[in-house]
């Protein structure tokens, strides 16, 4: 008897848990279907703005990227991709979602130009300004920051979309989060081009099992991560070193599509002609890119190999706001103590022009950044016939600074030590320019033309798949979109 009750209650358990969650499920879907459906309205006669009469149906494509006008190599890879698909794409809209309300859409399309000499049209491209960009903000979540963040995220892509529903929709900057929310709620593509992982196995591996709560809550959220990146309709990823990460995470193969590199000018340096004994840093002053390595490497290298102080050592970077502006004012206080400031030039917000003249005379160029996902900068020293030397991990020593016809491109450090050391063998070597010319030929690989080709074939992807999408929804609920 006793038995009987055990298996009715069971049985009820099983039948009323199944009833609960088939009910929240269908509950969940239903708001999606008349948020989005509400959306979509609120965004009808903007939308209306970007089409023609007597033309086919121009495809809106929106890219979640807050920071836009950052200067660095993720906004390189952005605007590249619109430029790319201005040319190939006529029926195509592109809309950038972004905070950088300083700014305007000419401004921005200047500073392409002046940064990255790119060409953008301003008649297919549209900004969309968000004004909760501070929800994604570092400084916005002390503690718990990357739950915090990643919530953030999510605001403020509802934000974005509520300004203006897209056909497509495209992360460039890591949000994992986004994905999630406006697939279920527009039932659109989805895409995000990865340029780090906001979490992975290393991170994890790098706390002490003393530390536990730290590294369950890191845990639980890969957990999530991995989840949230499972509704993406196609992933892209810049590196071998990333791509590892975020199948493991998503469980789906990304398309590695290394980010575009000017190459093509770079090569017509001559690197012949005699360099200056001069190291350079290209990377924005944030945090993780590790100037302070680069300082301490300096100073050791003076120190043991170069008693007379030749060297000099260039940092060129852009800023994003204050707190990096007065990391500036503290990497310069750092030169001053370490007695080495009058080697040492800061530079900021250099111009493509000014960049280029520095690749052209320094001998040496260098990134100390822990597990860099990539590495823009590095194959720009290469094209331009700097002798790279590179933190041993991450994508750089995956992908980049990795042997040609057997032979090596570039020097691998990890210590401060390390460092100096590489900078003498660098500055001391018996061939230089066979390394060089073997650096150069490498960096073909990350070309702007190679990059083109894949994200295109991406886009071409997306865009079949969201003519079937929105054929598919109009046929299910029987509502016509423009």
């Amino acid at each position: 008897m006793v038995n009987q009750y055990i298996h009715l209650f069971i049985a009820a358990f099983i039948i009323f848990s199944f009833i609960g969650f088939t009910s929240s499920y269908i509950l969940f879907k239903l708001i999606c279907y008349i948020v989005g459906n509400k959306l979509r309205g609120k965004s009808l006669s903007k939308r209306q703005k970007y089409q023609s009469k007597g033309k086919p149906r121009r495809v809106v494509i929106g890219f979640f990227h807050p920071y836009c006008n950052a200067g660095g190599g993720g906004e390189r890879v952005l605007w590249t991709a619109i430029r790319d698909i201005q040319k190939e794409f006529e029926n195509v809209v592109c809309v950038v979602y972004t905070g950088d309300k300083q700014v305007s859409k000419e401004g921005l399309i200047e500073n392409v130009k002046t940064l990255f000499h790119l060409e953008l049209h301003p008649d297919s491209l549209h900004i969309i300004l968000l004004e909760k960009r501070h929800l994604v903000s570092q400084e916005s979540w002390p503690r718990f920051t990357m739950v915090g963040q990643s919530l953030g995220s999510m605001i403020l892509a509802y934000e974005a979309i509520s300004k203006l529903v897209p056909d497509i929709f495209i992360d460039t900057m890591g949000y994992a989060f986004t994905l999630p929310l406006v697939s279920h709620i527009l039932d659109i593509p989805t895409s995000a081009y990865i340029h780090y992982p906001t979490i992975s196995s290393d991170t994890s591996s790098q706390i002490p099992p003393s530390n536990w709560p730290k590294k369950l809550y890191c845990n639980i959220f890969k957990y999530f991560y991995g989840w949230a990146g499972s509704a993406v309709d196609l992933v892209m990823t810049n590196s071998s070193w990333t791509a590892g990460h975020i199948d493991s995470s998503f469980g789906m193969k990304s398309v590695v599509v290394y980010p575009p590199c000017n190459t093509e000018s770079l090569r017509s340096i001559d690197i012949s002609r005699q360099r200056k004994k001069e190291i350079l840093y290209l990377a924005q002053y944030r945090p993780e890119k590790n100037h302070e390595l680069v300082l301490h490497s300096f100073k050791l290298y003076l120190e043991r190999f170069d008693k007379k102080k030749e060297a000099k050592l260039i940092l060129v970077g852009s800023i994003r706001g204050p707190k990096d502006s007065e990391r500036v004012l503290m990497l310069k206080k750092q030169a001053r103590d370490l007695d080495i400031e009058d080697n040492i030039e800061f530079i900021i917000e250099a111009s493509w022009e000014e960049v280029v003249g520095w690749l052209r005379r320094a001998w040496i160029g260098v990134n100390a950044m822990w597990n860099e996902h990539f590495g823009i900068g590095i194959v720009e020293y290469m094209a331009a016939g700097l002798i790279p030397i590179v933190h041993n991990s991450g994508g750089p020593i995956l992908d980049i600074v990795v042997p040609f016809e057997g032979q090596p491109t570039g020097f691998h450090a990890n210590t401060a030590e390390e460092f100096a050391e590489a900078f003498n063998s660098a500055f001391t070597i018996e061939d230089p320019q066979s390394r060089r010319l073997r650096a150069r030929e490498t960096s073909q690989n990350f070309s702007e033309e190679k990059f083109s080709q894949l994200w295109l074939r991406q886009v071409d992807i997306l865009l079949k798949t969201e003519t079937l999408r929105r054929r598919e929804r109009i046929y299910r609920t029987g509502i016509k979109e423009d």
